[in-house]
């Protein structure tokens, strides 16, 4: 499994959420995240452990599995 990395934009576009709701939810440390200089990358794992705990992780999981 290879580790691919999103920028919030694409995280938002997945979650079905909007860019400043995503980057709140980084801020308040729900979500794991890594930095590369002023830039947020969120790994998708980490973005489908956040579904499941928000509840929408199992439909996240079916449309994404490909990356597994």
């Amino acid at each position: 499994m290879s580790e691919e990395f999103l920028t919030v934009k694409e995280a938002a576009k997945i979650l079905k959420l909007g860019y400043p709701t995503v980057l709140g939810i980084i801020k308040r440390g729900k979500i794991s995240f890594m930095r590369f200089g002023r830039a947020y990358r969120l790994r998708l794992e980490d973005l489908i452990a956040y579904g499941y705990k928000e509840g929408s992780g199992g439909e996240l999981n079916k449309r994404y599995k490909k990356y597994y």
